[in-house]
């Protein structure tokens, strides 16, 4: 019988530390811009993950042809610290925007962009927060570390915009909500 209690006990410690060391599977639409994948549901989950755990959206617009994309996921990976605040601040959405799909519909609902990729932070809620370029998150031949740490810092619990920078758009109107 003591054999039998110290094996359960056993278990439930290697199931427990399992657990505690097992981090967040994101969600297809945090993971990658997908020409396919339908803009306004994927914000709906993320608004929906967003206020459920009490964090902001902070929306990527970009592609996988995009160099400064794929170099901002390169960096976003080899930086523990700025992606760790990332996830625990923010429900992350990818929205594609290239030759293939421009996702106009769902786009034309936000202050314009001119470039990719281009950031969108989102109360829980779904109103633009704001709208940033990421031409000034750079440093040389990638993304500064400090400047993006700063931004999301700034962002992850600052008040909104003021309208008049955020070009008088109130957010996404997600349907069937």
């Amino acid at each position: 019988m003591r054999l039998l209690s110290i094996a359960i006990v056993s278990l439930l410690v290697v199931f427990a530390i399992g657990c505690a060391d097992e981090p967040e599977t994101l969600p297809r639409y945090s993971q990658v811009y997908d020409t396919n994948h339908d803009p306004q549901a994927d914000f709906k989950f993320a608004m929906q993950r967003a206020q459920e755990s009490e964090r902001r959206i902070l929306m990527f617009v970009g592609g996988d042809w995009c160099i400064w994309c794929r170099m901002l996921d390169k960096f976003l990976q080899e930086t523990p610290a700025v992606n760790d605040f990332l996830q625990q601040h923010f429900v992350l959405l990818k929205v594609y925007y290239g030759r293939d799909n421009r996702n106009s519909q769902f786009l034309a609902n936000l202050p314009p962009f001119r470039g990719t990729p281009h950031f969108y932070v989102f109360s829980a809620e779904g109103a633009v927060l704001h709208s940033q370029p990421t031409a000034v998150l750079e440093q040389g031949n990638g993304y500064d570390e400090l400047k993006l740490m700063t931004f999301l810092e700034k962002w992850a619990t600052a008040e909104p915009t003021p309208a008049s920078d955020a070009q008088g758009k109130q957010g996404v109107a997600v349907q069937g909500t």
